[in-house]
């Protein structure tokens, strides 16, 4: 089904795929403000959620992967402003999770990864998923992109394997969740760039990994709680306001 095939069908509300074992390929687009659907199952050989496939589908409540799902990317924009999208279970085939993808997700309160051999998490994609409260990340995650849970203000826990393969932090992936209060970074991370974790306004922990060799800029700016850290000898640069404004901190 080629690219923007449903785009702005305002009044569609449901879609039903009565061939779904030979369908391939669904475009860029596809789905674009379609305001009233409401919900869809995805076909067991599908291979990608396109770039902005559901932009601005603001109804859309419902959606599911037929198991066992082929798709192997969601591309970028794909869930942009589904404000009503309540949950999503990433396949296991799902190689990378490109920029924007749940942007503005307001009511996402549930991700799970199924086994996954997820890479990459694209710089944005679950900005401002304001009722995100718990994510896991799955240990094949190497890298983090910029924005990618920033205004994520329900967030408490974000749990990394101690086996992890990620080495990157993008800037600003955590800025404003304010609820997150610890948060351990695997030993195999060695770059963390600025503002990662700016205004987590009640970020009382946080252990380093020892691959780590700077601290950046602002790194911890506003995190107003933060009672101490520690900082490990390979450690050869810390950045401008890495700790501006940390107001309760008493040891380093």
């Amino acid at each position: 089904i080629g690219d923007e095939t449903f785009y702005g069908c305002v009044k569609l509300e449901s879609i039903e795929f009565t061939s779904p074992s030979y369908l391939a390929s669904i475009g860029k687009k596809i789905f674009y403000n379609c305001g009233n659907l409401k919900s869809i199952e995805i076909p067991q050989n599908v291979r990608l959620i396109d770039d902005g496939s559901f932009y601005n589908c603001v109804n859309l409540k419902t959606f599911e992967f037929l198991t066992p799902s082929s798709v192997s990317s969601i591309g970028s924009n794909a869930f942009y402003n589904c404000f009503k999208l309540r949950s999503i279970e990433i396949p296991t085939k799902v190689g990378s999770i490109s920029s924007k993808a749940f942007y503005c997700c307001y009511s996402l309160k549930s991700v799970e990864f199924e086994q996954s051999t997820l890479s990459s998490i694209g710089e944005k994609s679950f900005y401002n998923c304001s009722v995100l409260k718990t994510i896991s990340i799955p240990k094949s995650v190497y890298s983090i992109g910029r924005d990618a849970f920033s205004d994520c203000t329900d967030l408490k826990s974000v749990e990394i394997p101690e086996d992890s393969s990620l080495m990157s932090i993008g800037s600003d992936a955590f800025r404003n969740c304010a609820s997150m209060k610890s948060f351990l970074i695997p030993a195999k991370v060695n770059l963390i760039f600025s503002e990662t974790f700016f205004n987590c306004i009640n970020l009382i922990s946080i252990t380093l990994p020892s691959e780590l060799k700077e601290i950046s800029s602002n790194l911890f700016e506003e995190c107003s709680k933060l009672k101490s850290i520690i900082i490990l000898s390979n450690i050869s640069k810390i950045g401008d306001f890495s700790f501006l404004n940390c107001s309760n901190l008493e040891c380093i």
